[in-house]
Formats: C-alpha cells, sequence, structure tokens
C-alpha cells in the first residue's frame, strides 16, 4: 500500500469502523476496505486533479471518502451492487447515477461504462465518480465552495444546499483531522 492507500484505510476505518454484521465478518470486512483504499487510491492516481493546490491527491480522497460514507456507509450490499439507489440508477460505493444504463460524463470510454460496470470494477466506480464531481464542481464554480458539489449531490447547483455542504466540510474536517502521512510532493 501507498501513502495515500494508507491514508485512505486510516481514514475509512475511523468513520465506518470494522465490525461484524449480518453480510460480512470482520476480517472479511477488512480486506474489503483494504481493497477499497487500494482502489480509490488508483482511481486518484490516474484521473486529472479535482483541486490545484498541494496534495491534491489527499483533498481528493477526503471528499470520496465522505461522499461514499454517505451515500452507501460502505456496505457491502451496495458496494455489489444488490442494493441500488434512485430507483435502481444509482449505482457502486459512489451511488453514481447512470442515465440509459451507462456513465453520463468523462471520456468516450468511461461513457461506455454501465452501472454493473461500476459495481465489477470498483475503480472505475471512484473515476465516474470523480467525473461527477468535476463536472459538478466546473457548472456550480459560481457558487461558493461547499455548494461545488451540490450538483452531483442533487442534479441541480443550489447554494448552501445542507447535504453539499455537510460533505464539503467535512472531507475538510478529515484532512486537518489525519494531517500525519500528508506529506509534500
Amino acid at each position: 500500500m501507498n501513502t495515500l492507500s494508507l491514508w485512505i484505510l486510516k481514514v475509512l476505518l475511523s468513520i465506518a469502523p470494522v465490525q461484524e454484521n449480518s453480510q460480512e465478518k470482520t476480517i472479511d470486512m477488512k480486506k474489503r476496505y483494504e481493497s477499497i483504499s487500494l482502489d480509490m487510491a488508483e482511481a486518484i492516481s490516474e484521473t486529472k486533479p479535482l483541486f490545484k493546490e498541494k496534495n491534491s491527491e489527499f483533498k481528493t480522497a477526503a471528499l470520496l471518502t465522505t461522499i461514499a460514507f454517505y451515500e452507501s456507509g460502505f456496505r457491502k450490499d451496495i458496494d455489489s451492487g444488490v442494493v441500488r439507489g434512485d430507483h435502481g440508477n444509482s449505482w457502486c460505493l459512489m451511488q453514481v447515477n447512470v442515465y440509459n444504463n451507462h456513465v453520463r460524463v468523462g471520456t468516450k470510454e468511461i461513457k461506455s461504462w454501465t452501472g454493473q460496470d461500476l459495481v465489477l470494477n470498483r475503480k472505475k466506480c471512484f473515476i465516474a465518480a470523480i467525473e461527477s464531481i468535476r463536472e459538478s464542481m466546473s457548472f456550480c464554480s459560481k457558487l461558493n465552495a461547499p455548494s461545488y458539489i451540490s450538483g452531483y449531490a442533487t442534479g441541480k447547483c443550489i447554494k448552501n444546499e445542507k447535504n453539499s455542504v455537510y460533505r464539503w466540510n467535512y472531507a475538510n474536517h478529515l484532512i486537518n483531522k489525519y494531517p500525519v502521512l500528508i506529506e509534500e510532493k
């Protein structure tokens, strides 16, 4: 695991502690969390940064982790695609909303991905989410920073939309709470 994936795992374990439940055993959940951390780190490293300042990959990771936590709680049944939101249109941990069963943003390749692709390859889930967040940040750029992701959360740019503001601020809280592993490049 690299520094970014270790940081993601530390945050993930903090906000959604491993505990046995009806869906999976503790050891299986920890392994899945490690896999989630690696997949998220790889997706971030393979995409254009969402932020321009230093340590943008950690800020992206904090935002993705926060959104995934509130969208899916990192639940196994959502991770596997058994449970989906928005009348079956939102897939994977990031609850990426697909239209006509395909991702609607990003490159031609990304737009060819189906909801099933997003749960079969978690890295695709995170890449599609990053592109959806990027689109939201672009379309909602005239609003205040916490509202930048309201397009992702609601499909519309809404100033001070409560879920977007909370998620944006919580991601910043995670960066401040877990600065230990963040290094200058």
